[in-house]
Order: structure tokens, then C-alpha cells, then sequence
């Protein structure tokens, strides 16, 4: 699954929605292979979606 784009890179996810049975509260969980640059890419990007500003590199 192509999730989103960082800086010009494609960042590769898992994408799993675990629910339990007939609930309509589903939870949209989004992982990058452990070690992996979509990794690195995927955590700037929660980073600099939190407001990290420390974890985001200066340009």
C-alpha cells in the first residue's frame, strides 16, 4: 500500500484494521518494515505530522 509521500519519496506500509466482531469502532493500524529507509521515511513523517520539530531534519 502506497500511504503517503514525504519530501518526494513513496513511503511502502502494511495496512491492517483489526475489529472486534460487529463493532463499528475499527482501529487503522500502518507499519514499515522494521530496519527499512520507508521506515525512517514513515517516522520523519509521524514527526512532522506531531509537530516534532526536533525530529524533523532542518533544510
Amino acid at each position: 500500500m502506497r500511504a503517503g509521500v514525504v519530501d518526494q519519496y513513496v513511503v511502502e506500509v502494511d495496512c491492517d484494521v483489526p475489529a472486534y466482531g460487529d463493532a463499528e469502532l475499527k482501529i487503522l493500524v500502518l507499519t514499515a518494515s522494521s530496519g527499512s529507509a520507508d521506515e525512517g521515511r514513515f517516522r520523519l513523517a509521524l514527526a512532522a505530522a506531531e509537530g516534532d520539530s526536533a525530529s524533523v531534519p532542518a533544510r
